[in-house]
């Protein structure tokens, strides 16, 4: 599955392995479909990397943290961003 152009800081799958995300130093966060190994989508809104990704259960929403310090929510299925959480001092893990 080719895509990122960074290094890949993060993967995680949601609960119905409906989908593979990926966030990568090359800002980014990519959806894809595990199924065909397709890229469904490319979430972009970061001017730095995504150090971390959190999938809420019932796959509705995701939260990734990125190395500017933000927290960015996104409707996954909407493939949309939500919000941007500004004021972290520092990013560690969602």
């Amino acid at each position: 599955m080719l895509g990122h152009i960074s290094t890949v800081e993060s993967v995680t799958i949601t609960s119905d392995n409906k989908f593979i995300v990926s966030g990568s130093y090359d800002s980014t966060l990519r959806l894809w479909n595990p199924q065909d190994k397709l890229q469904e989508a490319v979430l972009k809104s970061y001017t730095s990397g995504v150090k971390c990704i959190a999938i809420t259960s019932e796959n509705k929403f995701m939260t990734s943290g990125g190395y500017n310090n933000t927290v960015h929510v996104w409707n996954l299925q909407e493939k949309c961003q939500e919000a941007v959480l500004k004021g972290h001092k520092g990013m560690y893990a969602l």
